[in-house]
């Protein structure tokens, strides 16, 4: 059984969804399903909101998760049941992906780098659906920017030879963003693809490669 989560809750003056929020997570604890509890109220403890950037409460963390606003008490356990799943930060990425929060997706990205590896995982679900993939790749799009996609390489390599000819095109045009040489070999091998519209996709990869690398040199 998965050790079960602390949680963070902060809670203010004249919040009108505080202690409905801090009763559910007080039953929550009764019940085992939380391994510490700690409140902190934002009117004496000031420096805390600050410093977590905190803007409105109540604002919880549970484990990796953040969490604002009234929440019932099933919702609450199943962030607590996700905090104990394989890949509960896909699930946490997709609920914010969901609810236009790419900004804040981006902040615990920069706080939590090893976490973009659940950006893949996402990336090769064959029943991810198309709003969830363009959200995704605007995610990695932005990592490309900041010069960081070229840091996951194995995992768009082990993507770009996926059963599902979409995912292995998805993964292609990610290769060819890391600006890297070494992109270049699953590149030149998709180039041979069984399925034309991966091979019309490498095809493109590859001169996006060589335009990025040749404006790097």
């Amino acid at each position: 059984m998965p050790k079960s989560p602390d949680v963070l809750l902060l809670i203010g003056p004249g919040c009108p969804h505080c202690a409905a929020v801090l009763q559910h997570l007080q039953d929550l604890i009764k019940q085992g399903r939380i391994g510490e509890l700690r409140v902190i109220h934002i009117a004496e403890r000031p420096q805390i909101a600050t410093e977590l950037g905190v803007r409105a409460v109540p604002w919880l963390r549970i484990a990796d998760f953040e969490l604002e606003g009234a929440h019932t008490l099933g919702e609450l356990r199943e962030w607590i049941e996700r905090a104990g799943r394989e890949h509960g930060i896909a699930e946490y990425f997709l609920d914010l992906l969901a609810h236009g929060q790419r900004g804040k997706l981006l902040k615990h990205l920069a706080g939590h780098p090893a976490h973009a590896g659940e950006l893949f995982h996402l990336l090769g679900a064959a029943e991810a659906t198309i709003d969830q993939r363009v959200g995704v790749g605007s995610i990695l799009e932005e990592l490309a920017e900041q010069g960081l996609l070229g840091d996951w390489l194995a995992p768009l390599t082990e993507l770009a030879t996926n059963s599902n000819p979409t995912i292995r095109a998805d993964a292609l045009h990610y290769l060819a963003m890391t600006a890297s040489e070494e992109a270049r070999t699953p590149l030149l091998a998709a180039a041979r693809d069984e399925h034309e519209m991966v091979r019309e996709v490498a095809a493109e990869a590859l001169a996006e490669l060589d335009e990025a690398l040749a404006g790097r040199s």
